[in-house]
């Protein structure tokens, strides 16, 4: 268990909303700030974390603090969709009953509270969406230490014993396997 951000309990959510929503692809399941599409040609549904504040009410231990963190779903479906106002209040609706009582199985996350679901954005052009907010409260025990992940490497380098280490850099090759280089951006 990693308690010292949210990426256990994002990674949970997303594999929860994507066993239970199969009409929706897992990698249209992603963080908010992540969506770069201008334009939803599927079923989306994006998550987010609102607002943090502490939870006076629990007792952390062992260095733990309980965070009350305010989730976010946000539903969309492209207009193109029959009846899409229709069939995105179906959408949040069950986006409400998957997260009713749901703790993402992990053992430092609160129940849900303060399930709600409101309009959200919209885009009355032929090719835009509609969308419905999914809301709700959640505590969630945060420890000491934080960290960032590292970044993929550019490149990777090769060469082959005994001709390894910083004492060898001028035997090392980049590899090149003939693919466009990955985007880390």
């Amino acid at each position: 268990m990693k308690d010292s951000d949210f990426s256990e309990v994002h990674e949970a959510q997303i594999a929860a909303f994507a066993e239970a929503l199969p009409m929706v692809s897992k990698s249209n399941i992603l963080p908010f700030g992540d969506a770069k599409t201008p334009q939803i040609n599927d079923p989306t549904l994006l998550l987010e974390v609102a607002e943090l504040d502490i939870d006076e009410l629990k007792k952390g231990s062992g260095g733990k603090i309980w965070v009350r963190a305010q989730f976010q779903a946000h539903c969309m479906l492209p207009r193109s969709v029959p009846l899409v106002s229709i069939e995105c209040i179906n959408f949040a609706a069950v986006v409400l009953k998957i997260v009713h009582r749901n703790t993402w199985q992990l053992a430092h996350v609160g129940k849900p509270e303060q399930l709600n679901a409101v309009p959200g954005r919209y885009s009355n052009d032929p090719k835009g969406f509609e969308s419905w907010i999914v809301s709700w409260w959640q505590t969630v025990a945060i420890g000491d230490n934080w960290q960032l992940p590292a970044p993929a490497p550019e490149h990777v380098m090769l060469s082959e014993a005994p001709h390894v280490g910083a004492d060898h850099k001028a035997s090392y090759e980049k590899l090149e396997d003939g693919h466009k280089p990955i985007s880390t951006n």
